[in-house]
């Protein structure tokens, strides 16, 4: 047992400082999924340890008392419901991927309540002490982006603010991570048993809340909105909870951290400009406007309109960023035809999407059953210390369902192994509501079994992925160098089961097909964007060079068939507006061929326009 304790003590630090800090630019995305390497690694690393030490704690009453929480019961409801959408899904790689992802947190929840149900007080003081210093870690680094960005070249317009992210993707995800952290370290600013630590939470604590402040993530502000509505109904609500925190706040602690970090952000603005006199340059006005609020609306109107057609069950998991393209990029910026939306920015509208509304009612419920045991075990304690933990949770996972409104933390690992944290804290909690009783060893056996299977599968995924991923940067690198005889081969390493198309939604075999093209190759070029094309239908520029191909082997009424189905969903794109008009005038038809050619008003230089502009002027 004292291993286990040892063990317990060290294992969280494994868990969140790499999963948290590891990140890497050889990916298009540089921290998903290394992020969930990591955390397979991290569950393989449990694994392995609680198989050599599978007599030192009772795993029959430990997997009896998970079995029987309400909250991982709608968790499996959920993952099983997930299983069916994959199935149903036309893109079944990234399908495949997202299930894996939600099935790796469970074993995660159930590895860490295995350690932790007999170590309640090491739990949460170790996770507390964790996010503590992770957090002064990417705050720090944060504050060095703003130091050498903001005040080195002067506070001119908000855009400047969007390179201060940390190690984090971007400054809205950054924003959310600080948001999660709260709950821990304003606890450890109050409760910790030394006072190194209780200092070193508050000044953790005003940095956090005076950064989210400064970095103007709205959905973040909305979240803490939120936040601070939820403790204030509550402690109206419940008398006896009331005294509870007056008696923590009479320490001033608390408030003294939320005084200090109104302060900093406050002069922060104040030494560089008053809110009304920000100013914004036009480009960035342009971003906020369209990015933010038109566009967004925008591509969730096209969304309600996905749902429509299958409100029950959803297109299938990871479908979505397939199916909008059916609905065109009339008023998106994705208009311009180099972004591609891989999420609408909305959890739920997502959820809807893909799974349907079985999929999201059985989402909620995880997290209205896990509110619903801290918000239980926040009445019955009597204890300060859980009574004031239990309510930032509280308050905290209701402000994550908050920005989960314009956002997609549910895509992302840090912020479900915070979630997961609290699913285990919440177990954890509840264990001793149940009376124990052996399980049948067959059935056990079974379990443990599925896990270790499961694991091992999922680490061998995670790996293909991540290596599959470095190889897609490496496609992208060679296509932006115009190195097309390198392609071929990145594409036949990066292509497996487990990734089948890239970020901006493009099948692998495009990028062949693009190469090919590129070299004369019209023979293979359209063996493999006819591969393509059954991935993904609706991508506007495997559309345009299928078409090309066509061309080049005179099948033109393909070719047009092609050029038209693409018109449909981007009726601006400027490479299909000019390929069509070349092929009305090989086919002849020069009215049609002048009429197309006046849409293309971006490409006076391209050859095949000015070659056209010419000779329709003969004809």
């Amino acid at each position: 047992m004292k291993d286990l304790r040892i063990f317990s003590r060290v294992f969280l630090w494994i868990l969140f400082y790499p999963i948290t800090l590891i990140f890497t630019y050889k990916n298009l995305d540089p921290g998903l999924h290394i992020k969930f390497l990591a955390l397979c690694i991290c569950n393989f690393i449990l694994l392995t340890y609680l198989i050599i030490t599978r007599n030192k704690y009772q795993p029959t009453k430990i997997l009896h008392s998970i079995i029987n929480n309400k909250i991982v019961f709608a968790y499996v409801a959920f993952l099983i419901f997930l299983f069916i959408s994959a199935l149903n899904s036309r893109n079944n790689s990234d399908a495949l991927i997202e299930l894996s992802r939600f099935i790796s947190y469970l074993v995660l929840i159930v590895f860490l309540t295995i350690i932790y149900i007999n170590n309640q007080s090491t739990f949460l003081d170790q996770i507390v002490k964790i996010v503590i210093t992770l957090s002064f870690i990417t705050v720090s680094l944060s504050l060095f982006q703003m130091i050498t960005g903001v005040f080195r070249l002067g506070f001119q317009n908000f855009n400047q603010l969007y390179e201060v992210h940390s190690i984090f993707q971007h400054r809205n995800l950054f924003a959310q991570i600080l948001f999660l952290s709260i709950p821990y370290t304003l606890y450890g600013a109050s409760f910790t048993p030394t006072k190194f630590w209780r200092i070193f939470a508050k000044v953790v604590s005003v940095l956090i809340l005076a950064l989210i402040i400064i970095l103007g993530s709205r959905a973040v502000w909305l979240a803490f909105f939120t936040f601070f509505t939820c403790i204030l109904i509550i402690l109206v609500a419940n008398q006896n909870l009331r005294k509870s925190v007056s008696t923590i706040l009479k320490s001033r602690s608390l408030l003294l951290i939320i005084l200090t970090s109104i302060i900093i952000s406050s002069s922060f603005f104040i030494y560089f400009g008053s809110f009304n006199k920000i100013e914004l340059d036009d480009e960035y006005k342009e971003l906020l406007n369209t990015l933010s609020v038109t566009d967004r609306i925008e591509l969730w109107k096209k969304s309600f309109n996905l749902i429509k057609e299958a409100p029950v069950l959803g297109h299938g998991l990871g479908s979505w960023k397939i199916e909008i393209l059916r609905f065109g990029n009339q008023g998106l910026i994705s208009e311009n035809n180099r972004t591609f939306y891989q999420r609408p920015h909305n959890d739920y509208i997502s959820l809807l999407s893909e799974s349907g509304i079985i999929g999201l009612i059985l989402y909620l419920s995880i997290f209205i059953l896990l509110i619903q045991s801290l918000l239980r075990n926040l009445i019955i304690n009597h204890s300060k210390e859980q009574v004031l933990f239990n309510l930032l949770l509280i308050s905290t996972l209701l402000g994550y369902l908050t920005f989960s409104f314009f956002s997609y933390p549910k895509d992302r690992v840090i912020q479900n192994i915070y979630i997961s944290s609290t699913i285990v804290f919440a177990i954890i909690q509840e264990k001793k509501k149940y009376s124990f009783v052996r399980l049948n060893k067959t059935f056990l056996y079974c379990i443990i079994s599925f896990i270790i299977i499961i694991i091992i599968l999922f680490l061998f995924l995670s790996y293909s992925r991540f290596t599959s991923e470095k190889h897609i940067y490496t496609i992208h690198n060679h296509k932006n160098s115009k190195e097309w005889y390198k392609i071929h081969w990145e594409v036949d390493a990066a292509k497996t089961l487990f990734c089948k198309l890239d970020q901006f939604t493009a099948p692998l075999d495009f990028y062949s097909g693009l190469a090919s093209i590129q070299m004369g190759n019209f023979s293979d070029a359209k063996e493999y964007l006819t591969s393509a094309i059954n991935l993904n239908p609706y991508h506007v520029d495997l559309l345009n060079n299928l078409g090309i191909t066509y061309m080049h082997n005179e099948e033109m009424e393909n070719a047009m068939k092609m050029f038209r189905k693409g018109l449909q969903i981007a009726p601006n794109h400027q490479e299909l507006n000019l390929s069509l008009a070349y092929a009305y005038y090989l086919n002849k038809d020069y009215n049609d061929a002048l009429i197309q050619l006046k849409r293309v008003t971006k490409l006076d230089s391209h050859p095949i326009y000015r070659f056209l502009i010419g000779e329709l002027k003969q004809n």
